[in-house]
């Protein structure tokens, strides 16, 4: 998988913390409101991790265009 396959998949992944932002806002009760935070943490970790792997890759994809 390539950097741009990866940056594609990180795209979405800020979609999908977006929504569960905006149903934070929106959950009626304290419980719904602590499931969607939770959930958006988490993605929020894979998002963080993603990056770092990115930055990791396009090094790697830069060093190999040189060879």
């Amino acid at each position: 998988m390539s950097a741009v396959s990866v940056r594609n998949c990180l795209v979405h992944l800020k979609q999908v913390e977006r929504k569960l932002a905006e149903q934070v806002v929106k959950a009626a009760s304290i419980e719904e409101k602590r499931i969607y935070s939770d959930a958006m943490i988490q993605v929020s970790e894979v998002i963080q991790d993603m990056k770092r792997r990115i930055i990791k890759m396009e090094k790697i994809e830069e060093f190999a265009g040189k060879e």
